[in-house]
């Protein structure tokens, strides 16, 4: 696997290329040329998108103990400590099995909206500093329970090295999650048809 980035690294180095994980094998020459000529406007408008360009990926991952929403509980609360007041308001019977599972349960829903709202803020923070927006860039938010955004960006290769700076400066006042940044490498996430 290590080869085949390599390759695929000094070939996208020479120019525009569309970047694949596991390629198609074809039997001939013959074969390839039609498998190609089958999409070739997709193809050429796909290279286009891609010419000059790298891909730089950014995690936020969580951290731990953090605010998770700016401005929410004030400095050093964890997730769920103001939940966690307010059911013990809230609850008429301590001891109401039922009652204590649909607090819980809407705490978890607003945590995980909570959350959701913080990766769409990160994701428009890390178009700003990267200089990109609409399809050059891709993001999943929450994708885990430690991953607040996982981002694609599709950025000038010349450039690549000044976007990752300003992405690292803009993340650098941040509290509650810690970027992690790779490449620049070839654009996989953007070679689509």
């Amino acid at each position: 696997m290590l080869t085949h980035h390599a390759l695929v690294a000094a070939v996208c180095a020479l120019g525009a290329c569309l970047p694949v994980r596991l390629g198609t094998w074809a039997e001939s020459e013959e074969e390839a040329r039609g498998l190609l000529a089958a999409r070739e406007e997709a193809l050429v408008a796909a290279l286009a998108r891609v010419e000059g360009k790298v891909e730089v990926a950014v995690a936020w991952l969580w951290r731990e103990g953090a605010t998770e929403t700016p401005g929410r509980g004030g400095p050093g609360t964890r997730a769920g400590d103001a939940g966690t007041r307010r059911t013990r308001r809230v609850g008429r019977r301590p001891g109401d099995a039922g009652t204590r599972y649909l607090l819980q349960r809407r705490l978890e829903i607003a945590r995980r909206d909570e959350r959701a709202a913080r990766a769409r803020e990160l994701a428009a923070l890390v178009e700003r500093a990267a200089g990109v927006a609409g399809t050059q860039a891709q993001h999943r938010l929450c994708p885990s329970e430690a991953v607040a955004l996982s981002s694609a960006l599709l950025v000038e290769r010349a450039g690549a090295d000044a976007a990752i700076a300003r992405v690292r400066a803009a993340a650098s006042g941040l509290a509650d999650v810690e970027p992690v940044v790779n490449g620049p490498w070839p654009p996989y996430s953007f070679a689509g048809i």
